[in-house]
């Protein structure tokens, strides 16, 4: 157990097999998900279950690391919320490594010579960190998510990935030639030869488009008629700056804070928060920020917000409304962006506004951070740009009142599409 708690919170460049993902690190982000791991490992009730499964039924080690990781597997799958279902796949994982490690086989090792599109059940975390990328030109599973650990390693290492096919990924597709577009989620068998042809087009087609836009880097963005346009990114993580860097981006348009929200098992305080924001505000060097503060409900909720069942969840307690409804977590939210401006320059948007009396309270809070930073002699920003998402009917109705009231506007698609046809996002 101690070995592998240091191969997962040290891993061994060599480990990763003819793999540049690493460059020499753990991400921050993997980094954290596998100190995670590593303390189930070192969990005192999980290996006391252990302990306890062995000297019951006589079995070895290696039966009772099994039986003990399903135990906590099946009361996961248990549990209403989607974001301890998901977990049971973490504890899958570490029960995994651990019988790779007990019976001295390799995770994630191909045997082949010759590039392959993966198929499989599902795959976990370590099992993809350990993938030769020269042997995997793309993956397909039956379960797993596009949110999933696994998902978010697999776009890092940038191979295109099919996920949760279920019993469609049947045995027909055995010993056959596969070919898979990742955008479309099509997965095609034993191609005729006008079909192989036109597929060998596609791929050809967007490679080029991609050298295309590596040759763009570092150039002015800027129409053939001489308008300039700003092109900015969405980030859902302080580690996602470095992709924005590298595509050109001239700034951030949204900080989807509850991405940084998620990422903990607990509230984040003030200073985890501050930390967070800070660094990407060092890091864009001086170039626009956007955070937008904690939209929590309807999909997208975490066990510590104790946010209650509700029977239309995207008409319910969601964005602003639970902000204005959970002053302190909305204020601790606030002095964090405020403190990290004096580091570049942020500003602050908030999400699912549908009233002139909402933008009046939101900026009410920061006019009170704002004293108490100066009372305490903290530096910030004092021209922090303030902002709405335009993305209810009721937003649009109101629009030339809301636009008295502050800096700008940013207008939501996804759920600004989803109120006006009153048809789910996704469906």
């Amino acid at each position: 157990l101690d070995e592998l708690v240091k191969e997962y919170s040290n891993p061994d460049e060599d480990q990763v097999v003819g793999s540049d993902y690493w460059h020499g690190e753990t991400p921050a982000e993997m980094a954290q998900l596998f100190e995670a791991h590593a303390m189930l490992i070192e969990d005192v009730g999980f290996n006391a279950t252990i302990d306890q499964i062995m000297e019951e039924r006589g079995c070895n080690v290696e039966y009772a690391v099994s039986k003990a990781a399903d135990k906590y597997i099946q009361k996961l799958l248990a549990m209403e919320d989607d974001y301890f279902k998901e977990r049971a796949s973490d504890i899958k994982d570490v029960r995994d490594r651990l019988l790779y490690k007990l019976l001295n086989r390799l995770p994630g090792d191909i045997a082949t010579d010759e590039p392959v599109i993966l198929v499989a059940d599902e795959l976990m975390p370590s099992e993809a960190i350990h993938l030769n990328q020269d042997k995997v030109l793309g993956i397909v599973t039956k379960g797993g998510s596009e949110n999933s650990h696994t998902a978010m390693l697999i776009r890092n290492m940038g191979i295109p990935y099919i996920c949760g096919i279920g019993e469609d990924l049947g045995d027909e597709y055995q010993g056959k030639q596969i070919y898979i577009n990742a955008d479309t989620g099509e997965i095609i068998a034993d191609p005729d030869e006008m079909t192989l042809i036109k597929l060998v087009r596609r791929y050809d087609s967007h490679q080029r488009q991609r050298n295309r836009l590596r040759n763009l880097r570092g150039k002015a963005d800027v129409t053939l008629d001489g308008h300039h346009v700003k092109v900015y990114c969405n980030i859902n993580s302080p580690e996602d700056v470095d992709a924005v860097r590298d595509n050109d981006g001239r700034g951030i348009g949204l900080f989807r804070s509850e991405g940084l929200f998620f990422a903990y098992d607990h509230l984040p305080n003030e200073e985890e928060q501050f930390e967070a924001y800070r660094k990407v505000a060092i890091e864009m060097e001086g170039a626009p920020v956007i955070v937008r503060t904690l939209d929590a409900g309807s999909d997208k909720k975490a066990q510590y917000l104790k946010m209650e069942n509700e029977r239309n969840p995207a008409l319910g307690m969601r964005g602003v409304r639970y902000s204005l409804n959970n002053i302190d977590i909305f204020k601790t939210q606030l002095r964090a962006i405020y403190r990290a401006s004096a580091y570049g320059e942020m500003s602050v948007m908030f999400p699912l506004v549908t009233s002139v009396w909402e933008v009046e309270e939101c900026l009410k809070v920061c006019q009170e951070v704002q004293k108490e930073l100066e009372a305490e002699d903290q530096p910030f920003d004092p021209d922090v740009q303030k902002g709405i998402m335009i993305e209810t009917p009721a937003a649009i109705m109101i629009a030339d009142e809301l636009a008295q009231k502050i800096d700008f506007f940013s207008v939501g698609i996804n759920d600004l599409t989803q109120y006006i046809l009153a048809c789910d996002r996704m469906n």
